[in-house]
């Protein structure tokens, strides 16, 4: 039976355009400067600007929590990103909902459906998440995404202030504990020189944002 109460968060790092479709990133994703590409650009693991994209990753890790715990989903809530505004793009939530139900049919989804201001990132949409979860009354938000993104995710939902519980799920540690058939996969996207470098990325985002003292400056 589905757990109504509580609202998983999956944020989202990425899509792209594969042919005429919007797809989730990949596992390991060459960067275009400091921000996602809209096209998937030539490289792998070597390449020097290659960090965790891993779109496809949340959202299958998502399928694998909610088969296990049924409960509503948001995906990428929140206005589209810079680079794909440029582009004239959707919203992330759209492909990676669309991707999510081909995987759980009839799973209880949260459509993003406001015009927002401006490009969004992860401050934008942790607070779009918490401002949701108060106002239909859930009584926590279990926000996923890789393991990576999860400190400045839950730094964030710090700043909120929110009276809404939460906590942080990575997931990679769910495909291991829910799908061992991706151990190899997981594995091997850990000991990556993409996972060092966006780690070590996402540790100076804290840093440069003062995220670690309370404040935030993004």
């Amino acid at each position: 039976m589905a757990d109504s109460s509580e609202l998983l968060a999956v944020l989202g790092r990425g899509i792209q355009r594969r042919g005429k479709r919007w797809v989730p990133t990949s596992d390991i994703e060459v960067y275009d400067g400091r921000s996602h590409s809209p096209d998937p650009l030539p490289g792998g693991a070597e390449h020097p600007d290659c960090r965790i994209g891993g779109g496809q990753l949340n959202v299958e890790a998502a399928a694998a929590l909610l088969r296990a715990h049924p409960m509503p989903v948001v995906l990428g809530y929140s206005p589209p990103p810079e680079y794909l505004q440029k582009v004239g793009g959707p919203s992330e939530s759209e492909p990676m909902s669309e991707t999510l139900r081909a995987l759980v049919p009839g799973v209880a989804t949260i459509p993003w459906r406001g015009a927002g201001e401006g490009p969004a990132n992860t401050q934008v949409e942790v607070h779009n998440v918490m401002q949701l979860a108060l106002g239909e009354r859930f009584t926590r938000v279990r926000f996923l995404t890789v393991l990576p993104h999860l400190p400045r995710v839950l730094l964030l939902a710090a700043n909120e202030k929110s009276r809404v519980p939460y906590e942080g799920i990575a997931s990679e540690l769910v495909l291991l504990e829910h799908d061992r058939g991706q151990s190899e996969r997981v594995l091997r996207l850990l000991g990556s020189p993409a996972f060092g470098r966006t780690a070590q990325l996402e540790l100076q985002g804290i840093r440069d944002r003062g995220l670690q003292d309370g404040t935030s400056r993004a």
